[in-house]
């Protein structure tokens, strides 16, 4: 049986913590909701799922979620593996970068491409720059 644990997680953007200790198991064929205001986090916790805020570059994740007891945050863990097992279907079309900067969405491309972190960073410079 599939089964997602998350254990002390922790999401943060440079200062801001966006979920803060979360500890929850689902189980294969359970239903959960998340229920908030604009603005609480929802989202990001979502996006924890498959990784999508790594994109993000002031993103830190502590904590783990077990995959099958599995951690997705292991560093020998595949995310493009991860990408595939675990998708998100957003509720607004408009949303589909994940990024709140021209950064972000140029990091989100080659995060998925499995750029080394270094050269995410200097392509990202060099592509960012206004002429």
């Amino acid at each position: 049986m599939v089964e997602i644990r998350l254990e002390n997680l922790r999401k943060t953007f440079g200062d801001i913590v966006a979920t803060d200790r979360v500890n929850m198991t689902i189980k294969e064929g359970e239903l959960s909701t998340l229920l908030g205001p604009s603005g609480c986090g929802k989202s990001t916790f979502l996006r924890s799922f498959n990784r999508m805020n790594d994109v993000i570059l002031k993103s830190r994740t502590e904590g783990e979620i077990l995959l099958d007891e599995k951690n997705i945050y292991d560093t020998d863990v595949d995310v493009v593996e991860i990408r595939r097992k675990i998708g998100i279907v957003f509720q607004n079309p408009d949303n589909q970068f994940v990024g709140v900067t021209v950064e972000d969405d140029i990091a989100f491309g080659m995060e998925n491409l499995n750029f080394e972190r270094l050269d995410m960073l200097d392509k990202i410079e060099e592509f960012s720059k206004e002429e």
